[in-house]
């Protein structure tokens, strides 16, 4: 689940790294053909229904393959498994017969307040009467209103009614439950339905041989331990929720995650919603909402179109009072879906200001006094609150201060039931007062990371912390009693999201990082990968249909350079072909210039990584070495390989390393056909990488950190927005005047989208520049020094600052006096668009590649540059992001 502006409190989060690497990697060794198999458990009430038919049906006991089986299962829940009245009562039912006692059933279904309580107890009382039983429920069946019924819900339903009166079934309602055993399996993987339209067609006469071959196909659904299941399984959306944890993990294996999110893209449903499993068609908000987030987060732009299609089918079915029901549009809101849709939605989307705003208005109506909600798909209380905070970190976004104090209240409301409900053991129960588990308690940390504050807050994430760790089994994995229910208010268990709803709470565990235990003292800085922020971008990434192309030419170019090892000529250890491959330069300048020729992309993408080398040489043979003289010798010599037109030059020297050469190669067709203002301007954007490399040795060497005034300041003249721009300007065919240029709006509109650069830069690379280079040339080290606090806050307070430059850089771009200007040259609107196309090609870069991957080294080694490191590797770094 993405993250946003708030920034969270923190719990220590050094050990949860450990954790959640072996929980991810167990979740990663389950996939199979790119889904986690979401397998369901059996249950007592689909069991007993079985069995039921079975006595029913007549069937010689020696003649009914496993059904053995099926009363030991029913007779161990009966006296050992459950502690659940209601189950221990239907297996007593389909064991014995009815004559226990029912009052505690009849309590729990009279107790039930839900839009769906009347359905429910007419579901109950068919069921009752399958076993001759009688729960004394009042007035039930032909009443019940149907308005908004999914399709499931209305088959089980008319099974239901069919059961309870088989002389008044009409035509309709026969034919519905004949529709439902039309193919080979169980219609839409649902187990209880099948079983009770079974029961329901057995009162029909002439469908004697329709059930018996449903009976067949039931028992192919058996669990080995002799039960049978409430649903097959939930694929899907174990799949995508376990996704939006591993994607929002540092060095996550990429392509293992990629093969989930394809596989995901490609059962998405005509109507662009996702159903919970594989051969199920009715789609439904939760899972849409699940999957548009981890396609999101694990690659925005490949999977832009099912995205698309997915937001617009929650556009559709969005209610009328700005809530989201589950299935279909008309049915009842709820709070855990308005909540799922809303997490899933940004304000940049289609009608996403007014979508958020709404919703997070019908969140804070539903609240109860004491911070909790109406009963969702979980029993666990803190389901709905942990999806509900983390709605509410839209209202910032949304520019509203009476939004945001509301939000502000809600999240103040859930804090204190949570905090007054934890347990002594750390952890929290479905319910106040309950025994602790690992779902209630992923979903408890979760909400609290984000809305709680204070030592109070710091205290209770701790603890949970501390419980969590302790209830990881040797595998990584969690055991947990069931919390999902369905229908409502019946629990059925899915074992395998315990793993994934705790893998999310660790996540935003360490993104919260520690807190400092004396205030306004530095904080140690946090070791191992955060959850990064969502970044907010309005416009974009597009990408070249051209880059196989470059990226081939470009790899030939470096080698032609002797840049790669492999050729024996590139410095041992530095650049390989295999890592060539994996930071991906070309896509880069695929996104930067997504309408240029093969060959003005080409010359953006060799300088792209020859600056990407050079940050990279420079940073093992001179900085990590401290040779201050070296590093100036090196330096010095640059400039000498970019002449200009209308200068007069002696003969260029012989390059001496890959760098020279790469700049004697790229130079003189860059400045070809260009003016001698252009030439002037990118020549010197260039150079001002070298100085800062070059101060950034200064400051290591003199163990300095830069303030933040001083740090941007340097960076604006050196980031790799402004030489990119100039060659993205080029390859629009443009050729900016050095007036307008150097214009007040201009040079405004270019420092905003340098310092964008920089600090989205700056989030990406952080772990890597402060853990593995001990580098403090990185704004959110800066910001840790400056506040005296942990990564997590300090990542969302440079996420503020990026946020605003991106708001800078449009109104500049939307003002009258760049309008003025444009009218006088019509350039000016191209090279616009150019400037945004770097931000956003720069920021999708950033995420994808795999430059900022950090991989573990033991105590005293080396770091390895594995990306842009120093300051001054902009241009290289120039990455991206997610386009929001």
């Amino acid at each position: 689940m993405h993250l946003s502006r708030h920034a969270p409190v923190g719990a220590s989060a050094g050990p949860s790294v450990a954790a959640r690497r072996r929980l991810a990697g167990r979740l990663l060794d389950s996939v199979e053909d790119g889904l986690m198999p979401g397998t369901c458990v059996s249950r007592a009430l689909e069991s007993a229904l079985v069995l039921r038919l079975y006595q029913l049906e007549g069937a010689v006991p020696a003649a009914t393959p496993g059904r053995g089986e099926l009363v030991d299962y029913l007779r161990w829940v009966r006296h050992t498994a459950s502690p659940d009245s209601s189950e221990r009562l239907l297996a007593g039912w389909a064991l014995t017969g009815p004559g226990a006692d029912t009052s505690a059933a009849v309590g729990e279904l009279r107790s039930f307040r839900h839009f769906s309580a009347g359905r429910k107890r007419c579901l109950a009382a068919a069921v009752a009467k399958v076993f001759g039983a009688r729960l004394d429920l009042g007035p039930v069946g032909s009443d019940v209103d149907r308005q908004g019924l999914h399709a499931w819900a209305s088959a089980y339903l008319t099974a239901a009614q069919v059961i309870l009166a088989p002389e008044r079934a009409s035509e309709a309602q026969v034919a519905e439950l004949r529709a439902t055993q039309r193919g080979p399996g169980i219609w839409e993987e649902h187990i209880l339905c099948h079983v009770l339209v079974l029961h329901a067609l057995r009162l029909v006469p002439g469908h004697e041989d329709l059930v018996r071959r449903g009976v067949v196909r039931l028992r192919r659904t058996q669990r080995e331990d002799g039960g049978f299941p409430f649903i097959r399984g939930e694929g899907i959306f174990v799949t995508a929720m376990a996704g939006v944890g591993l994607a929002g993990t540092c060095g996550y294996p990429r392509p293992k995650v990629i093969a989930m999110a394809d596989r995901l893209a490609g059962l998405q449903r005509p109507d662009g919603g996702w159903a919970y499993a594989v051969g199920v068609e009715q789609t439904d908000v939760d899972d849409t909402s699940v999957v548009v987030e981890f396609l999101r987060a694990a690659d925005p732009y490949r999977y832009r179109p099912a995205v698309a299609a997915g937001l617009g089918y929650l556009r559709r079915i969005r209610g009328r009072d700005g809530g989201f029901p589950t299935y279909v549009a008309g049915a009842d809101s709820e709070v855990t879906m308005t909540a799922a849709a809303a997490n899933a939605i940004r304000p940049s989307d289609p009608r996403g200001t007014e979508i958020l705003r709404e919703a997070i208005a019908f969140l804070a109506e539903h609240q109860r006094s004491d911070g909790t909600f109406e009963a969702g798909w979980s029993r666990s209380r803190a389901n709905a609150i942990c999806r509900a905070v983390l709605a509410m970190r839209a209202a910032p976004r949304l520019g509203e201060p009476k939004t945001e104090a509301l939000a502000g209240r809600f999240n103040r409301r859930c804090s204190r039931f949570l905090l007054e409900s934890q347990n002594t053991d750390g952890g929290w129960g479905q319910l106040p007062g309950e025994a602790s588990d690992p779902i209630s308690t992923a979903f408890s940390v979760i909400a609290l990371s984000h809305a709680a504050s204070g030592a109070p807050g710091a205290a209770a994430l701790a603890k949970g912390t501390t419980y969590l760790l302790r209830e990881q089994h040797g595998d990584g994995g969690y055991a947990c009693r069931p919390e999902s229910v369905g229908p409502r208010p019946v629990l059925f268990d899915v074992p395998a999201l315990a793993d994934a709803y705790v893998l999310l709470g660790l996540g935003h565990l360490e993104t919260a990082g520690p807190v400092p235990a004396v205030p306004n003292q530095p904080s140690p800085r946090t070791k191992g990968p955060l959850m990064l922020p969502e970044m907010y971008l309005p416009f974009p990434a597009r990408r070249s249909p051209l880059l196989d192309e470059v990226r081939t030419r470009t790899r030939n170019w470096a080698r032609g350079q002797g840049m790669f090892e492999e050729d024996g000529t590139g410095e041992p250890g530095l650049w390989s072909v295999e890592k060539f491959d994996t930071q991906d330069l070309a896509l880069s300048a695929a996104m930067f210039a997504p309408e240029a020729s093969a060959e003005e992309l080409e010359r953006i993408a060799c300088w792209c990584f020859l600056l990407t080398f050079y940050d990279d040489y420079f940073l093992t043979l001179y900085k990590n070495t401290g040779d201050r003289a070296g590093a100036q010798r090196f330096t010095d010599r640059l400039a000498a390989f970019l002449p200009l037109d209308d200068e007069r030059n002696g003969p260029a020297p012989r390059p001496g390393n890959p760098v020279e050469r790469g700049l004697a190669s790229l130079w003189p067709t860059a400045r070809q056909g260009r003016s001698a203002g252009w030439q002037r301007r990118f020549r010197t954007n260039l150079l001002n990488n070298t100085g800062r490399s070059m101060q950034e040795v200064s400051n290591n060497s003199e163990q300095r950190v830069p303030d933040l005034m001083e740090y941007m300041e340097m960076r604006r003249g050196t980031a790799g927005a402004p030489w990119v721009a100039d060659l993205v300007e080029r390859a629009r065919g443009l050729d900016l005047p050095t007036e307008l240029y150097l214009s007040e709006p201009v040079q405004a509109m270019v420092t905003a989208a340098a310092d964008h650069v920089t600090l989205a830069n700056d989030l990406f690379s952080h772990r890597k520049e402060s853990e593995l280079e001990e580098d403090p040339h990185n704004a959110v080290v800066i910001v840790q020094e400056l506040l005296a606090c942990a990564a997590g806050p300090a990542m969302e307070v440079v996420n503020d600052l990026a946020t605003s430059r991106v708001g800078t850089f449009q109104h500049l771009a939307a003002s009258q006096e760049v309008a003025d200007l444009t009218e006088e040259q019509p350039e000016l609107k191209q090279y616009v668009q150019g400037l945004r196309d770097v931000m956003a090609g720069n920021l999708e870069w950033t995420r994808l590649t795999g430059r900022y991957t950090v991989t573990d080294r033991s105590p005293g080694q080396a770091p390895v540059p594995s990306g842009p490191t120093g300051l001054g590797t902009s241009a290289a770094r120039i990455p991206y992001a997610v386009t929001s």
